[in-house]
């Protein structure tokens, strides 16, 4: 401001000629002026430990005049898919063989979490050859290893011995979960293990429940986990066993509130159930169902879905 001068007259409500001015509005003090530190003061906090950095915060960070700022680094996530049986998508199948979704779900899963997914191949149903597939991880500096299949009780389920065997040890195997029961987990020294089941939903399931919350602790996220709301079931769901259950639903907003409705079988080999679920219900150990009209809690799968339902602007 040139020194003297308390207030700016915008252009159009100013007629210039020459070197005369006609100010066609009266101006008041402070008028269209943007005061030193009217937006943040001295000392304040611009941005939190664990803040995302959005464009518009990236945007702030340069109005401050830092051309760097600190940042924890992406995870590296190795993915490791397990079994003979399994083929790069594209590749011809033959009789028994199938395509490995896993591993391209998985790395799609690490990527919208925040980590940097390493795709480190199919290991074949032997020790050496998964136990090298688990080094090869290793290798490849992952901070966070994960695979999938080979974890139950068959002949070929041998990736808790390959674990062991790169110097994996291993806390805990199988959790009291449907989908999603043979898990295993160990860590070496500071890199965790994670042996997901081969089934696909079990697979992407388990990643959402333990895998995902690591990643986002890693990147110092205070909100780690995936938020909740309220539904109302619209149909019975009965539970017969003693493991929790998660039921893939989708979700529907009324003028009641959201209502919850199943993506139909809940199989573990069926991934359509994923695609078409807005979020997960769990049904504790105790539990014997829900029935019709009961109030829920509802996992959503994706953060964005609230903002995805709202109605877009009316131009």
């Amino acid at each position: 401001m040139p020194l003297g001068a308390n207030a700016v007259v915008i252009r159009e409500h100013v007629t210039v000629d020459g070197a005369v001015a006609c100010i066609h509005r009266a101006a008041t003090t402070g008028q269209n002026i943007r005061q030193a530190r009217e937006e943040i003061t001295i000392g304040s906090t611009v941005l939190k430990r664990g803040a995302k950095l959005t464009p518009a915060a990236v945007g702030l960070c340069a109005a401050l005049g830092h051309a760097n700022v600190p940042c924890f680094a992406r995870p590296r996530v190795g993915i490791i898919a397990t079994g003979d049986e399994i083929l790069s998508s594209g590749t011809p199948l033959k009789p028994g063989q199938i395509w490995s979704s896993n591993t391209v779900a998985l790395s799609a899963m690490v990527e919208k979490a925040g980590g940097v997914a390493i795709d480190c191949g199919i290991a074949p149903d032997n020790i050496e050859g998964t136990r090298a597939a688990f080094q090869h991880a290793l290798d490849a500096n992952a901070d966070l290893i994960v695979s999938t299949g080979g974890v139950s009780v068959g002949d070929f389920d041998i990736v808790r011995q390959a674990m062991h065997d790169v110097g994996a040890k291993m806390r805990f195997w199988k959790v009291k979960v449907k989908p999603g029961k043979p898990l295993a987990f160990g860590a070496i020294g500071k890199t965790p293990l994670f042996g997901l089941p081969g089934n696909p939903v079990s697979c992407l399931i388990n990643f959402i429940q333990f895998v995902r919350p690591v990643l986002r602790k890693a990147l110092h996220d205070p909100r780690p986990f995936l938020p909740l709301v309220e539904a109302s079931i619209t149909h019975n769901v009965k539970k017969r066993h003693n493991r929790a259950e998660l039921i893939r639903v989708k979700l529907t907003n009324t003028p009641d509130g959201w209502s919850a409705t199943t993506t139909g079988n809940q199989s573990s080999s069926w991934i359509s159930s994923m695609v078409h679920a807005d979020g997960l219900v769990l049904l504790g150990t105790e539990s014997r169902g829900v029935q019709a009209g009961d109030t829920v809690n509802v996992q959503l799968l994706d953060t964005d879905f609230l903002n995805r339902t709202q109605h877009g602007y009316q131009w």
